[in-house]
């Protein structure tokens, strides 16, 4: 009966209405970017046009992880290269291969660590991310994990039925940076986790869903069948 009750209740998502509604006057009018040096350069017009290897340009990606942020709070955009065994810069663009970015949002996150330097600037020095390859339906997940240092790059295998992580590959950090940013929708005093935009929008979303519920309920209590009869019957 609760089931039943859940699936015929309507939601109207506001938390959804705030978000788009916000994220529509933000980007009303499309960024302009200044490349300089880097503009006609073919990997980053490659970038430009699809940001995350799967068609979605630098504008999309943005207003995606924008959104997100708005969500959660916060999200991470990482940006990685793949491998290659391209000994020059012609054969990887030859390859295909380039930059490219990713949106992680916090549930991903498993650690990270920002250093204070000695200039005041914190200092993103390590990250922890759970990634999952996707499987056709029925089939199990793999789960693996990637750690970044300013030094090592390590990915990791965990064995969900074990709980133990087998290290797949070790490999230096040529950037000597960690290749990621916070992307926050509003800061909160700990490094590394935003403030959601819809925190006291969803309890009045919640609230309307509940009330809906309660007058489907009435209405149908109310007008129960009944046979209205005179007292000598």
């Amino acid at each position: 009966e609760y089931a039943r009750r859940i699936s015929l209740t309507p939601i109207d998502n506001h938390c959804r209405n705030v978000v788009h509604i916000y994220s529509s006057f933000l980007w009303r009018v499309p960024p302009v970017r200044v490349y300089n040096s880097l503009d006609g350069n073919p990997a980053l017009d490659a970038m430009v046009k699809d940001a995350d290897l799967d068609g979605m340009g630098l504008n999309s990606f943005m207003k995606q992880a924008q959104i997100w942020s708005s969500v959660y709070g916060n999200v991470w955009i990482l940006v990685d290269k793949p491998e290659s065994n391209a000994t020059t810069r012609a054969e990887e663009l030859q390859q295909g291969i380039r930059q490219y970015a990713s949106i992680f949002t916090p549930e991903n996150v498993l650690d990270w660590e920002y250093s204070r330097q000695p200039s005041g600037y914190y200092d993103l020095t390590y990250l922890k991310l759970l990634e999952v390859e996707q499987k056709a339906y029925g089939m199990n997940a793999r789960y693996y994990i990637r750690e970044f240092t300013k030094d090592t790059i390590k990915l990791s295998e965990y064995n969900t039925e074990k709980e133990t992580t087998d290290l797949i590959q070790e490999m230096p950090n040529e950037l000597g940076v960690v290749p990621a940013v916070w992307v926050y929708a509003n800061r909160s005093p700990v490094r590394g986790i935003g403030v959601s935009d819809v925190g006291d929008i969803s309890d009045l979303s919640n609230s309307i869903f509940n009330e809906l519920s309660e007058i489907n309920e009435t209405i149908k209590l109310s007008t129960s069948p009944s046979l209205v009869k005179t007292p000598e019957v």
